[in-house]
């Protein structure tokens, strides 16, 4: 249960996390849903990649040669929103399938110690196929939940 008050506007050039200068080192975190099935992603649960908080509230996922995603998180700073997608690539069967892990957040502000702000979300991830016939579109769809903080 959320026990924070909403999330206010941030003024202009002010940073999340209660933070006055960028970047900020910060983790975002993947749990459940089905994330150890995929090798490109480690076949780990959770994972735990480094992130940093730019200016102008940008977040960028640092490169790790052991996980080749591409991760774009968007951050809106006016909402406190957060989204995004991580395109992965599984070897099924001998041959490459593709399948879209979708996610989004919100900003939870803590006004008593503004360092210990976080994003708490979900995120949406098809199974892999394991009957004949079956592919992403055609499979249950787990969801597991994100984090990001300090």
């Amino acid at each position: 249960m959320i026990t924070q008050p909403g999330y206010v506007k941030l003024a202009t050039g002010q940073l999340l996390f209660g933070n006055t200068v960028a970047p900020l080192p910060l983790t975002f975190d993947l749990t459940g849903g089905g994330i150890e099935s995929s090798d490109q992603l480690g076949g780990v649960d959770p994972v735990n990649l480094a992130t940093e908080l730019q200016p102008r509230n940008k977040l960028v996922v640092s490169p790790d040669a052991n996980l080749p995603v591409k991760i774009a998180p968007a951050l809106n700073a006016t909402t406190g929103l957060l989204g995004g997608r991580i395109s992965l690539s599984d070897i099924v069967d001998g041959k490459k399938l593709a399948r879209t892990l979708t996610f989004n957040g919100l900003y939870i502000p803590d006004l008593d110690d503004p360092q210990s702000s976080a994003i708490r979300g979900f995120f949406t991830l098809p199974e892999l196929p394991d009957e004949p016939g079956e592919n992403p579109t055609t499979t249950p769809i787990q969801s597991g939940q994100i984090g990001l903080r300090r």
